[in-house]
């Protein structure tokens, strides 16, 4: 009796232990995770800091293959810009932590793909500019010394998802 119980305990455990977050749920993480330095300063270089505001991530409205990374910084020299991110998790290829030698409460992630399939559009004064990246900066919050591992899980685990919902190409072997 004792034996059924403790082998119905531990199936129990590993059962919970390996539970996966959804699509929604990765997605409503990694906004949650970015909208932490909401409103928070970033030095920009030795001149210069900004304020971050209006971060988000979301799928493509239009392309629901991809997804959105968007926020807005405001220069200590009263200028701003707003920068969107689309990309496709599938292409990300490394999650990478920048170093740099400021010591404010924002720094900064890497997140890199697989050649230039990441767009950039940066909006200056209303002109917009559009470029193909193999990569980007995100901000996360610097001050949990784990932040940056759960936004790399995070990310890894969308790509995971993102790998799965697409239909298998047969002639990938």
């Amino acid at each position: 009796m004792k034996a059924k119980l403790i082998l119905s305990i531990l199936l129990l455990v590993s059962i919970t232990s390996s539970a996966q977050l959804t699509l929604n749920e990765t997605i409503n993480y990694i906004d949650k995770k970015l909208k932490e330095t909401e409103d928070l300063k970033r030095t920009y270089n030795d001149q210069f800091t900004y304020v971050l505001s209006g971060l988000g991530l979301g799928i493509d409205g239009s392309n629901k293959d991809k997804v959105i990374l968007s926020y807005n910084r405001k220069f200590s020299d009263g200028t701003s810009d707003e920068l969107q991110y689309i990309f496709d998790p599938t292409h990300i290829s490394d999650v990478l932590l920048i170093s740099d030698t400021y010591k404010d409460a924002v720094g900064m992630v890497n997140l890199k793909f697989v050649g230039e399939t990441s767009i950039t559009k940066q909006r200056i004064n209303g002109k917009v500019t559009d470029t193909t990246t193999s990569g980007f900066t995100l901000p996360y919050l610097r001050t949990d010394p784990l932040n940056y591992e759960r936004l790399k899980k995070a990310f890894i685990l969308l790509k995971q998802l993102y790998a799965a919902k697409k239909a298998p190409d047969p002639f990938a072997n």
